[in-house]
């Protein structure tokens, strides 16, 4: 007992004096070290302090002229009032907190004449819009009334049955290409082209005035009608001049537009070098204490080969109290990992034991989440419903149910008409939410427990109906598209209807068939495909 109670008391002291050696050690490195600590704390005081900052505002900064050449685009293609007052706005918000930026920087003047160069451009910029806008609503109004004096002479000219067939198809033959000369005009983009067709456009006038004084007596309107149609079209402010100075306007938009963006570009690049010399500056600084830095790693490394000599001697002293235990406590955590019903208590009133009991608990927890996980399997991350996996482990109990009680199951596959465009037009976000919408319908159809609905894919949808005939499958699909339609799903773009459908193909397994699942798809694929030929939006069995 006493050579026992002396035994304890050498180990106590063998830690005590390991533990002091230790702490030695540890200070002495500490003291060794200090000094290097505090170079190296003034040097990422300065990059953290000075250089940081100046890296966060040159990027800050840089990002916002790439935005303000992004938001000058929108005012260059502007095409309504509105559109052009919230781009310029948007403009003289980001100029403003780009001045903001340089001014709390304090950077060089050179940035600020810049800066001033391009507030100045997009002011001109914007006036420019302005005409444009302007421009292309006056051609606008004008095109309108020419459009309506259009028709009226069309109809006067029709009235004149004194003039000479042969002259009539003349004359008309004359005015529609006057028409098409205008609504080329009115499409062209090119000024030259548009110079050109408005020549010919007026030497065409001329020659309806000719042909109509000619019959003054007879069609007063018509002479009148083809003189406003004249006035519209040829003089300063008709649609030949009008759509002329806004080709040439659109084009010192778009030119006052690029300059805008290069001085923009101009101004980022001197921004971006900026950066690059802080960064230059911050590399050179970091590689300094690096440097320095090995230096100490050395030193410590020298240092820690002492402690891990010191920790050989623990490591040995602990093996021969703890690790038995930790062995025992490994071999019961293998023997439960392969499936064997092992307790995990460890005796003792310490760490170990605590360790234990929390590995029954996670035990415990894990075979919660493996359960948790296998039903996850088996459902479909966006709608909710069964996956595919899920479907077919149900279609085989089905099957098998079926053959042996000698009574009939449906299979309904539904289909989303024109989805392809619905994701086209409407996006992809949406169409996610157009497959939960159409799936909550599906849910509300349920008369069962035992009916099961599951997504197929894509957006095909599998409808099981257990102990149901094919005229019960087909008043459930009929209840499945009134619901569908009733839901008033917003497709424009349908070719159908203005809201979403669905096409139903319908098959039924029967006590007297010898069918597999696969068959029994294949033939379920092949009435949904024969649903989609008679029309969509309706059911088809098979």
């Amino acid at each position: 007992m006493a050579s026992n109670i002396m035994k304890r008391k050498s180990v106590a002291s063998v830690i005590s004096i390991l533990f002091l050696s230790l702490v030695i050690l540890f200070m002495l490195s500490t003291a060794l070290s200090y000094y290097r600590l505090v170079e190296f704390q003034s040097i990422l005081s300065r990059i953290t302090k000075t250089s940081l900052p100046e890296i966060i505002y040159s990027g800050k900064i840089y990002n916002q002229i790439n935005e303000l050449a992004f938001l000058t685009a929108g005012l260059t293609n502007a095409s309504s009032q509105a559109a052009q007052r919230i781009a310029f706005n948007n403009i003289q918000d980001k100029i403003a907190s780009i001045q903001a930026n340089i001014r709390t920087d304090k950077i060089n003047n050179s940035l600020e004449n810049q800066l001033d160069v391009i507030v100045n451009e997009t002011k001109s910029l914007n006036k420019l819009v302005g005409q444009k806008i302007l421009l292309d609503k006056n051609t606008r109004k004008k095109a309108a009334v020419l459009y309506q004096l259009h028709k009226k002479l069309l109809f006067l000219f029709t009235q004149n049955k004194k003039t000479n067939v042969e002259d009539l198809y003349h004359w008309q033959q004359t005015y529609s290409e006057l028409i098409v000369f205008t609504t080329q005009v009115l499409r062209s983009s090119k000024l030259q082209e548009v110079r050109q067709i408005s020549k010919v456009a007026e030497q065409d006038l001329i020659v309806l005035k000719k042909w109509l004084q000619t019959y003054k007596s007879s069609q007063p309107e018509l002479i009148n009608l083809i003189d406003k149609i004249s006035t519209i079209l040829i003089t300063n402010d008709g649609i030949f001049k009008l759509r002329t100075e806004q080709l040439r306007i659109s084009g010192r938009v778009r030119g006052r537009g690029n300059f805008v963006k290069n001085i923009s570009d101009d101004f980022a690049r001197v921004v971006e070098y900026q950066l690059y010399e802080t960064n230059k500056t911050i590399l050179k600084d970091t590689q300094k204490a690096s440097s320095r830095l090995a230096t100490q790693i050395k030193i410590i490394a020298v240092i820690s080969l002492f402690v891990l000599l010191l920790l050989f001697f623990v490591i040995y002293f602990i093996r021969t109290h703890f690790v038995k235990r930790l062995m025992t406590l490994n071999n019961k955590v293998i023997a439960r990992i392969s499936g064997k019903e092992v307790s995990l208590n460890i005796k003792g009133n310490d760490e170990l034991s605590e360790i234990a009991s929390s590995f029954n608990y996670f035990a415990s927890k894990i075979e919660e989440q493996k359960e948790i996980l296998h039903q996850l399997s088996l459902t479909d991350g966006l709608t909710g419903i069964a996956n595919r996996r899920s479907m077919d482990e149900r279609l085989d109990h089905e099957l098998s149910l079926a053959k042996r009680t000698k009574t009939p199951f449906s299979i309904l596959l539904m289909d989303i008409d024109f989805f392809k465009s619905y994701n086209d037009n409407y996006g992809h976000l949406a169409g996610d939410e157009c497959l939960k919408k159409v799936v909550s319908c599906l849910l509300a159809c349920k008369q069962r427990d035992s009916d099961f609905v599951a997504r197929y894919g894509g957006e095909e949808f599998l409808f099981v109906l257990p102990d149901t005939n094919s005229q019960g499958a087909e008043k459930v699909a009929q209840h499945i598209l009134d619901v569908i339609n009733g839901s008033k799903i917003v497709h424009l773009h349908s070719k159908t209807v203005p809201h979403v459908t669905l096409s139903i193909g319908i098959t039924t397994f029967k006590c007297s068939e010898n069918n597999s699942i696969d068959n029994l798809l294949k033939r379920v694929d092949k009435a949904l495909y024969q649903a989609k030929n008679n029309g969509k939006n309706c059911f088809y069995t098979l």
